[in-house]
């Protein structure tokens, strides 16, 4: 990857993670943000400010440089002589111990003392400042560096110089084991995409076997899971079948449709056989997986990826369940699998 890309790609993530307008907009406030935000985008910036750094600024306008005209040299070269200013800028730090320092190494005290190592002279160089007058150096540099990162990336933006990361198409799901490494055997081979799990396929004979231990009330709310989702990923959608299967304030109702587009894209779905329930038994959990080509059996505790979700609802009436609504954001412990199989 060129340098050019990482830059994109990490400064993307630094408006990501910092979550604050730019400098360029006329809504962001550098003076209202606290301490701990300016040493968290300072850390951040970091990679682009240090010389032994590969995404150095400097590295990265060299770069932009050698595939641009005439007219952008100029400006990357102003751009340049702005970085050169800044990090001898005539901000000049006595520290209480009487030695004087620039900004730019003021700040890497900063980093390499108190933030990121714990070099011991720089440790006491940024101790004897108090915070107030820490938090008026970095937000002195960041006010002028930020923009500078800013206006590259723009720069390489607007004229397309950049190749955009792709993220790879991962064949498997990710899984964390809570246990150890050598501990864990991985036989799930007929369904590929579920194999980094720690179980093993399940034959059709076992089938029957693991529906008959299955509580009675499980049993039905499986079945009623399955009826439901056969009915709305058919290429025909059938309303009305589907109505049946829906609490009165299902936010399904409205939504079909969508979710038939979403369910015919699936390549063979499975459901979990463990079902959970709220502790005030009101609702079930049932968890399905996608591209299930055969059923598995999952030993150990252990977290999936991509592992979805229906909820239902016992009516207060008749005492039955129907169906509620997805749900995309349960805790992780409801997601945690142990003993379960995929049928």
């Amino acid at each position: 990857m060129k340098i050019i890309d990482k830059f994109v790609l990490l400064v993307d993530e630094y408006k990501l993670l910092t979550n604050k307008e730019t400098l360029f907009s006329i809504n962001y406030n550098i003076n209202k943000l606290d301490y701990e935000e300016l040493v968290f985008k300072i850390v951040l910036l970091r990679k682009f400010m240090m010389r032994d750094e590969e995404i150095y600024i400097l590295n990265v306008l060299k770069e932009l440089k050698e595939i641009s005209d005439n007219n952008e040299i100029h400006k990357l070269n102003q751009l340049e002589i702005e970085i050169e200013d800044l990090f001898k800028l005539d901000i000049t730090y006595s520290l209480p111990n009487s030695k004087m320092q620039n900004l730019y190494h003021t700040i890497t005290d900063l980093l390499y003392g108190l933030y990121l190592h714990s070099n011991t002279e720089k440790i006491e160089n940024s101790i004897l400042s108090d915070i107030n007058l820490k938090k008026l150096l970095l937000r002195s540099f960041i006010s002028n560096f930020e923009p500078i990162v800013y206006k590259t990336y723009e720069t390489i933006k607007q004229n397309n110089k950049f190749v955009e990361l792709e993220k790879p198409k991962l064949k498997k799901n990710a899984v964390i084991h809570f246990a150890a490494k050598n501990t864990i055997v991985r036989n799930v081979i007929k369904s590929p995409q579920w194999s980094n799990i720690n179980g093993k396929d399940i034959e059709k004979k076992d089938f029957s076997h693991f529906i008959e231990n299955l509580h009675k009330q499980d049993r039905t709310i499986l079945n009623i899971v399955d009826e439901f989702i056969e009915l709305i990923k058919i290429e025909i959608v059938n309303e009305n079948k589907i109505l049946r299967f829906l609490t009165i304030q299902s936010p399904i109702r409205q939504n079909i449709h969508k979710n038939n587009e979403i369910f015919r894209k699936f390549n063979g779905i499975a459901y979990s056989t463990k079902v959970r329930y709220s502790l005030d038994l009101k609702y079930a959990y049932v968890y399905f997986f996608e591209d299930v080509q055969h059923g598995f059996s999952l030993q150990e505790k252990q977290l999936l990826q991509n592992v979805r979700c229906i909820r239902l609802k016992k009516a207060k009436l008749s005492n039955k369940f129907k169906i509620y609504d997805f749900v995309p954001n349960l805790p992780e412990y409801y997601i945690t699998i142990f003993k379960n199989e995929a049928l």
